[in-house]
């Protein structure tokens, strides 16, 4: 086998592999979730049809049936329009809102086409009277129907809301995945 042969042939194999880590079930939910921060991020006025369009783009990121516990702040959740009006809500409510990872990791049951999420993120706000900062811990459930990675159940197991020191001279630090 000449050298450019065995060079093609590895680097084939490269590009394969790498293909296969994209497309894992574990990358597609973690480009699911960084598309769910998008679409709930903000970063100044938008008028009601944007604000609309992209809680409604969020709630077509949850399985049918599906279930959101988010006390202290809602009671369940279970229906889409509901969601959406609780995202517009929240979003409206907010001048800016930036979300960064701070803890995720995800399990996947291929053979269920089920997985098993726990995510602590930070959501930095400023509502007007100035920056803040809350963390959120969730455990999410996440369904695999007709190809595609959508979400079944959230559940907001805690929330951090205390002071912050110096929080108008820090920004938030880079997200540290844990992968």
């Amino acid at each position: 086998m000449t050298r450019k042969a065995l060079l093609l042939l590895v680097l084939a194999a490269a590009l394969l592999l790498l293909f296969g880590y994209w497309r894992s079930d574990r990358n597609v939910i973690l480009r699911r979730l960084d598309r769910l921060e998008e679409l709930l991020a903000k970063s100044g006025p938008e008028d009601q049809l944007t604000s609309f369009g992209r809680a409604r783009k969020v709630s077509e990121m949850f399985a049918p049936g599906f279930l959101v516990l988010a006390r202290p702040y809602e009671g369940a959740i279970r229906d889409t329009q509901e969601l959406a009006r609780v995202v517009a809500g929240y979003r409206a409510s907010v001048r800016t809102l930036r979300l960064v990872n701070r803890q995720r990791s995800v399990a996947v049951d291929a053979e269920r086409g089920t997985a098993r999420m726990r995510l602590r993120v930070e959501a930095w706000t400023d509502s007007g009277a100035g920056p803040s900062r809350q963390s959120y811990d969730f455990r999410i459930a996440w369904l695999q129907e007709t190809g595609d990675w959508l979400i079944q159940e959230v559940d907001l197991l805690e929330v951090d809301t205390g002071p912050w020191p110096d929080l108008l001279e820090d920004e938030p630090a880079a997200a540290d995945p844990l992968e």
